[in-house]
């Protein structure tokens, strides 16, 4: 009966140091964590965007989503108005050439279905395709301005083009990198 309440008292304080000693190490490993392994900040040019799509009346912002752990980020924005909905998708590669792939990614046919009209507005970013349904009650606005990419769809081309000229109006410094 000693002994193994010996082996049990044994078996006990191993394991409280060795808990002790874990606890005490564990913070020094976090510490040494490289900084990429945390999450990604939002980039500014999000924020602005977000911030001049706030003062779109009578359109309010419903939710933000910044998806950091897609490459690139993606910042996804759906707003509200008089029961209607958009949703805007902005995103900011790191080289023109990959901006240039996922816009032609984006640029295929919404669908093949009657009525549906596709144009491109000029002086829109670099490249750009809208499409409308019938009797303009839907688009989607999709352009390319430098390294910048975005798709909004809108209940109309008017509000599509509203809601482009607002984010293009923040989009200087994504235009030559």
């Amino acid at each position: 009966m000693k002994l193994r309440m010996s082996l049990f008292l044994v078996r006990h304080n191993l394991l409280c140091v060795w808990l002790r000693r874990s606890l005490l190490v564990l913070p020094g490993i976090l510490l040494c964590l490289p900084t990429h392994a945390t999450a990604q900040e939002k980039p500014e040019f999000f924020s602005r965007a977000e911030q001049v799509l706030k003062r779109a009346h009578p359109w309010r912002i419903e939710s933000v989503d910044f998806d950091n752990t897609s490459d690139p980020p993606i910042d996804k924005i759906s707003l509200r108005a008089a029961g209607k909905q958009a949703k805007i998708d902005v995103c900011i590669l790191k080289k023109v050439e990959d901006a240039r792939g996922m816009f032609e990614a984006l640029a295929t046919p919404v669908t093949k279905s009657e009525g549906i009209q596709r144009k491109i507005i000029p002086g829109l970013g670099d490249e750009n395709y809208i499409w409308t349904g019938r009797r303009d009650s839907w688009a989607e606005l999709n352009f390319r301005r430098g390294i910048l990419v975005v798709r909004i769809h809108a209940p109309s081309e008017i509000v599509a083009m509203r809601f482009a000229q607002m984010i293009l109006g923040q989009a200087q410094d994504t235009t030559n990198q």
